[in-house]
């Protein structure tokens, strides 16, 4: 088994011991994830960074970032209200669109 392989198989073992094992890692469709190197979607805190990062620095829409991640529309927002402890006016009309046309988008 080559050093690359065992890196490989720890790493998942780490992840799930901390319970940050994406379940189905295969199901992400961002090109980042599906090249070599930094970005491993198998770790879902990455995945769910990478997904948030999508919508409010590259203003992607939510339906968007949904169709790259494999999640409800309502799972980045979510996110940002109970992870994040971001003002829970994301339920108002016009909000993410808002927010993605703030800084020029």
């Amino acid at each position: 088994m080559s050093d690359r392989v065992k890196h490989r198989q720890s790493k998942a073992s780490a992840l799930a011991k901390d319970g940050t094992l994406n379940p189905a890692p295969e199901k992400i469709r961002d090109q980042k994830f599906r090249e070599d190197g930094f970005f491993d979607p198998r770790d879902i805190v990455q995945v769910k960074y990478e997904m948030l990062r999508r919508i409010f620095l590259n203003k992607m829409s939510v339906t968007e970032v949904s169709n790259e991640y494999p999640v409800s529309r309502p799972t980045p927002r979510l996110i940002v209200r109970d992870q994040l402890k971001v003002d829970p006016s994301w339920r108002e009309p016009g909000y993410w669109h808002e927010m993605n046309s703030e800084e020029g988008g």
